[in-house]
């Protein structure tokens, strides 16, 4: 079997956070006027799983070449 590409990786990554993020933010929603602290921490992590999802994102595809556009 052959090892996938990075940007394959970094691709079935960023779906794989993006899916726990909105698992957790359906859980947050669960402890809505339940328990506001445990809410909170739910969102913050979802909020951390989302930044790093965003972070997997090589260079290039941030921000086009200057000189290819």
């Amino acid at each position: 079997m052959s090892t996938p590409n990075p940007r394959h990786l970094a691709g079935n990554q960023r779906r794989t956070l993006y899916a726990m993020y909105f698992r957790l933010i359906n859980m947050a929603a669960t402890w809505d006027g339940i328990n506001q602290y445990v809410m909170a921490q739910l969102v913050e992590l979802a909020d951390q799983v989302a930044d790093v999802a965003t972070d997997l994102v090589e260079p290039d595809q941030d921000e086009p070449d200057k000189e290819m556009e």
